[in-house]
């Protein structure tokens, strides 16, 4: 007599286990796993007592995905940035590793954020995308004063307590910025980029450069445990000529004919 081929039956078995795991995951998202403990749950991943989340409209959708109306991240009372009609997709096979991994986006006004999330304990990497933000409407560029609108494309790169930021910003328009009794020229700029080192106590400029009609500007230092130590290069062309008279506050810190620079050594909260 011969013997039946295992395999399908193998198949039909692995299947069914699998149907059934899906299953209990989706039923354990839709029943056992409110709104409320999400929302927890993210505040926890925050871990910071500092930064506060706060989440509006929060909804659970099918297979792991989350949506929400309004995210508002809060620093010391100050609002640093929202996104709205914001779509997370998690990842639900992590979860049994005691891990996360996610990918959302959002709006912030007119503009684009999106990205992607892996947590594991308490280890944070994230790459987040942002794509024709206006400036005026990230309210944390207010509250370390700067004041003005650009459109912003930005990439950031997060892992641990390190990260890199690169950025460009188009159409620039800032009003002059006070810093300790330095008045900077800012509004003769048009045009920024650069890219910045996120460390564990602070940032590092590793290049940043303003350009506007007729004149160039550089920006390189550190900002470490609030403590700024920056140094701002301005070079207006020589057929600029009398072109900038904002140049005319900044006269003490002319090097050379056309070339100008300000040390900046003061405290900026962020």
């Amino acid at each position: 007599m011969e013997s039946k081929n295992p395999l399908p039956v193998l198949i039909r078995y692995i299947l069914l286990l699998v149907i059934g795991i899906s299953l209990i995951i989706i039923g354990v998202w839709l029943i056992v796993i409110s709104e409320d403990t999400v929302r927890e749950a993210i505040r926890y991943a925050i871990g910071n007592n500092d930064l506060r989340i706060e989440i509006e409209g929060l909804k659970k959708g099918l297979f792991y995905n989350l949506k929400a109306e309004k995210v508002l991240f809060v620093s010391k009372d100050k609002d640093l940035i929202f996104i709205e009609d914001v779509s997370l997709r998690m990842n639900p096979f992590y979860l049994f590793l005691l891990r996360h991994k996610s990918s959302f986006n959002g709006k912030i006004k007119e503009g684009i954020v999106a990205g992607d999330l892996a947590i594991r304990g308490k280890k944070i990497h994230a790459d987040i995308r942002f794509n024709r933000i206006d400036i005026r409407d990230i309210p944390y560029l207010e509250v370390i004063g700067f004041k003005g609108n650009g459109i912003l494309d930005s990439d950031i790169i997060y892992e641990g307590t390190r990260g890199i930021i690169k950025f460009t910003v188009d159409n620039l328009r800032l009003e002059p910025f006070n810093l300790s009794g330095i008045t900077l020229p800012l509004e003769i700029f048009d045009k920024a980029g650069g890219r910045v080192n996120l460390e564990s106590d602070g940032i590092r400029i590793e290049s940043l450069s303003l350009e506007g009609k007729g004149i160039y500007g550089r920006l390189k230092g550190s900002i470490m445990n609030n403590q700024a130590d920056l140094t701002l290069e301005i070079m207006p062309e020589t057929s600029a000529g009398d072109k900038f008279p904002a140049l005319m506050l900044i006269g003490n810190y002319k090097v050379s004919p056309g070339y100008y620079v300000i040390p900046i050594k003061a405290r900026i909260d962020f």
